[in-house]
């Protein structure tokens, strides 16, 4: 009686045994065109855009050449790394999970 499942079976559900996810292995020692993608956007958000927003409050004719204020670029400059970092972020999941 014990064996007995509701819909009538016998089948005892334990013996099953649950899958479990393949991860793929890492190459050891290849960092690939993604890996410097990475570095690439990581470098652009924390040094290079922070360089060209203390370079522009020293040199007021670079904003004015692109016809904004202070106030448009200082909004503007950190948009670019945010923007950046949210797509690679995004990227890099969905591409993580098609493994």
């Amino acid at each position: 009686m014990g064996d007995e499942r509701a819909d009538g079976g016998t089948e005892d559900v334990r013996e099953q045994t649950a899958r479990r996810p393949q991860w793929a292995q890492p190459s050891p020692g290849n960092f690939g065109w993604r890996g410097w993608t990475l570095v690439g956007v990581i470098v652009l958000s924390f040094l290079v855009i922070p360089i060209a927003m203390i370079a522009i409050a020293h040199r007021p004719s670079i904003v004015g050449s692109f016809g904004m204020t202070f106030q448009d670029a200082y909004l503007t400059l950190p948009m670019i790394p945010a923007i950046l970092l949210a797509l690679t972020a995004v990227w890099a999941g969905l591409h993580a999970r098609r493994r």
